[in-house]
């Protein structure tokens, strides 16, 4: 993120620190800047969009680091689930959390599948959208519902 002006130096600070700090109070020391004045930028629309983005950045580096692991952690499961020295009660968890696994796995496989193919089944998914893309869709339903009646009439 390059920043410029000092406002936008001040919201990637306060970003960094929000990542790094358990409350706002901490997050505004860390970037070097007032209480205050991190309410109010946190208040601002330029904050919450980067700050949005910084979180799905972030949540996308988590996935990738979970599914890196994800081999490592189902063998482990596996081990725990065939060893007979392991309590019945934790091979019953393990076998329970494989089973779960598979199941979202599959699910997940269909999602690709339908979305390969183009099908939504008349769903959207709108999280990755940003603000002026919901404003755009929004005017654009207005717009096609104001079109519809008008035929209608």
């Amino acid at each position: 993120m390059v920043s410029n002006s000092k406002s936008a130096r001040q919201r990637e600070r306060l970003i960094e620190g929000m990542f790094q700090q358990p409350t706002l109070a901490k997050a505004a020391e860390a970037a070097g800047i007032s209480q205050t004045t991190a309410w109010r930028i946190r208040r601002t629309p330029e904050f919450e969009r980067e700050y949005r983005l910084a979180r799905q950045q972030s949540h996308g580096h988590a996935r990738a680091r979970s599914q890196y692991w994800s081999n490592s952690a189902v063998s482990v499961l596996l081990r725990a689930m065939t060893d007979s020295q392991v309590p019945w009660s934790s091979r019953l968890r393990a076998a329970t959390e494989i089973t779960n696994l598979a199941e979202k796995a599959t699910e997940q496989d269909q999602v690709d599948e339908r979305s390969e193919r183009g099908c939504n089944d008349g769903h959207v998914d709108i999280s990755a959208l940003t603000d002026e893309q919901l404003i755009l869709a929004r005017q654009l339903a207005l717009a096609a519902t104001k079109k519809k009646k008008h035929e209608k009439a």
